[in-house]
């Protein structure tokens, strides 16, 4: 019988195998490259930019606590574990049971030399001496494979002793478990905030500002979801612009919002606005030049980009109106290909009739008493509770009315035009859109100059 016990990862050379060592350095270098990929990396940028989505420029701050702490510690504890095994795994290699005389002798750490009662236990055995009890893990084995603990001759305790569940095993176990639940304490809030949120944008206006005070760092998403309900009333569409002025300073941004801004601000009447607060393009601003009858600055934007407005031509058409030079715009718009849209319909017929061609004029203006015939975007159907259909709507039932108003005028009878001026002016006024008619406006004025054509209504000089 052989009475040498090694560890069975130590058997063949009885010294620790040495990858234990070298899986030891490979988990740390390991930490230390997802480290710096979740602290600097790429990681940081997803945790990141998953984040910004709901909290703006407070992103990197609850990145930090509700993101990156908590998958660095769950990685870190888990590899710290494994590397506290494989340590484990090191001590016990090193240990040698050998019989002797007065009983078991050990080498490499403390143990029974005469085992009288045993507790087992997952992965090993409770072992007693003399009221001492030492904890001794199983895979001690001879020559021949047999287990030290079958040959340790203590008597076997029941089996639902209290020390079979004070097992390291069991205790590390429980410690990863409790240390994972505490790592995912800001997750979980994370969580429970954001669906708090969405509760209280299911509530109403009223939830949802009380929930932009009770969760300031959820506030950038709050401004964004209070941005989803379809607007087609003044008060409303100003709540929403002012929202939507507060998301481009503190986010979140998506594709297209800038342009949906912009649009906003336009149809509101504050093109001046949005030369301050936002950077509009060329063509955006030679737009706004236009609308706000600037001849002398959209003649400068035109020759500071002069490549950015070869689609522009009806633009172009509208401010050679403005600069008075008809004929010039008459033979523009007979060079380019005729469209039988409600928008280039209008401005052909005020071309015509400024330059003197009256039978295309009345032919055009014919078309302009029915728009809701002309090519044009359709929306069908009840508008939907969020998003901008019901504005859509609204903008088309002023640039209908304004149309009929602009056939009207051209056609000579302007007592209907200022009748049918007015619903247009009363409509946008309701929808809060009276940039809506800033280009029929420029339109009226050049048709009927005997009046004065504004978004309050037709005034006469």
């Amino acid at each position: 019988m052989n009475d040498n016990y090694v560890y069975f990862l130590a058997r063949s050379s009885e010294r620790a195998p040495w990858w234990i060592r070298a899986a030891q350095w490979a988990l740390f270098l390991l930490w230390l490259l997802f480290s710096y990929w979740i602290f600097l990396g790429r990681g940081h940028n997803y945790l990141h930019q998953y984040f910004s989505v709901y909290h703006g420029v407070f992103a990197d701050e609850v990145a930090l606590k509700a993101g990156i702490f908590p998958n660095w510690g769950l990685v870190t504890l888990a590899l710290a574990a494994l590397v506290l095994w494989f340590q484990l795994l090191w001590v016990r290699c090193r240990v040698r049971i050998v019989k002797g005389e007065s009983g078991w002798v050990w080498s490499g750490r403390s143990g029974p030399a005469r085992p009288e009662r045993a507790v087992l236990t997952p992965g090993g055995a409770w072992l007693s001496e003399k009221g001492r009890w030492f904890l001794v893990s199983k895979g001690y084995v001879d020559e021949e494979g047999k287990d030290w603990l079958l040959a340790a001759g203590a008597s076997r305790l029941p089996l639902f002793h209290w020390r079979a569940a004070a097992s390291p095993l069991t205790l590390a176990l429980l410690a990863l478990v409790a240390g994972a639940y505490f790592l995912q304490v800001p997750v979980r809030q994370h969580k429970q905030s954001l669906l708090a949120v969405f509760r209280a944008f299911e509530g109403g206006d009223a939830p949802l500002q009380v929930a932009a005070v009770e969760y300031p760092d959820f506030r950038p998403w709050v401004r964004y979801l209070s941005t989803l309900a379809t607007c087609d009333k003044a008060a409303c569409l100003k709540s929403q612009i002012a929202d939507r002025l507060e998301m481009v300073c503190i986010g979140p941004t998506f594709s297209g919002d800038g342009g949906t801004l912009l649009g906003l601000l336009l149809l509101t009447g504050r093109a001046k606005l949005v030369l301050r607060a936002l950077n509009p393009s060329p063509l955006q601003a030679l737009d706004i030049a236009v609308r706000l009858r600037r001849p002398r600055e959209a003649r400068a934007i035109i020759a500071a980009s002069p490549n950015a407005f070869g689609k522009a031509k009806e633009e172009n058409e509208l401010l050679l109106m403005e600069e008075g030079r008809f004929d010039d715009a008459w033979r523009q718009a007979e060079a380019d290909k005729a469209d039988d849209s409600l928008y280039s319909v209008k401005q052909r017929a005020v071309v015509a009739h400024v330059s003197g061609h009256r039978e295309e004029a009345r032919a055009l203006a014919a078309q302009l008493l029915t728009p809701a015939l002309l090519r044009q975007t359709r929306l069908e159907g009840d508008a939907p509770s969020t998003g901008l259909g019901a504005l859509q709507r609204a903008v088309r039932d002023v640039k209908h009315k304004a149309a009929e108003a602009l056939g009207n005028a051209v056609l000579g009878d302007l007592a209907q035009a200022e009748r049918d001026w007015a619903e247009a002016q009363r409509l946008a006024g309701l929808a809060g859109i009276p940039g809506a008619l800033d280009r029929e406006c420029i339109y009226m004025d050049l048709v009927a100059p005997g009046e004065i054509w504004s978004h309050q209504g037709p005034i006469r000089k």
